[in-house]
């Protein structure tokens, strides 16, 4: 009797992982991604240092600073003009610039690079669901448009959510139509 353990495994398990391994390789051999990389770290950081900086913007990133440097951690963040607290997950995201420096041109750069990596976010989750040339233009669309080319220069708790709209919809569509189980 032959036990296979956690170690080990088998050929037809090697196979898969390797296939998977290549499939994820080969989106990056792709000329076009290269392409929309440049276009998109052109448009996001050409005029990063030109953004608007009002009270809104300096009560967040001092709740941040605060946090970093002097441990206070807080329970909310600042209130929305609905007059409720937002949640504090804005504050824990942009102590991460904050570690730096406290100038907030590094949180806005931080805010164009969560832009960015949802622009590229998409053209994965496109590419994986619905092909190759509707990644294409969908990434294109996304990068282009001047909304998200706005709000990525702009330090506010929606303009940090796209990365994980993207992660979300990756994960609803392994569990809605891929129909895997544990994903939602």
């Amino acid at each position: 009797m032959h036990v296979v353990t956690s170690t080990q495994s088998s050929p037809s398990n090697t196979s898969s992982s390797s296939g998977k391994r290549h499939q994820f390789i080969s989106l990056f051999t792709r000329w076009e991604l290269y392409l929309l990389l440049l276009m998109t770290l052109f448009l996001h950081f050409a005029y990063v240092q030109t953004f608007e900086f009002d009270d809104d913007q300096v009560s967040l990133l001092r709740m941040a600073y605060d946090a970093w440097h002097y441990a206070l951690v807080p329970a909310v963040s600042n209130v929305a003009s609905i007059s409720i607290a937002n949640p504090p997950g804005t504050i824990f995201l942009f102590m991460i610039p904050e570690l730096f420096t406290p100038n907030p041109l590094a949180a806005n750069i931080f805010v164009a690079l969560c832009t960015t990596v949802a622009i590229f976010l998409t053209y994965f989750f496109v590419n994986r669901y619905y092909g190759r040339v509707a990644a294409i233009a969908a990434t294109l669309l996304y990068a282009t448009a001047t909304r998200p080319l706005l709000y990525a220069r702009f330090i506010w708790q929606p303009n940090l959510m796209p990365p994980f709209v993207i992660l979300f919809m990756f994960a609803l569509f392994e569990g809605v139509v891929r129909r895997r189980k544990g994903w939602l």
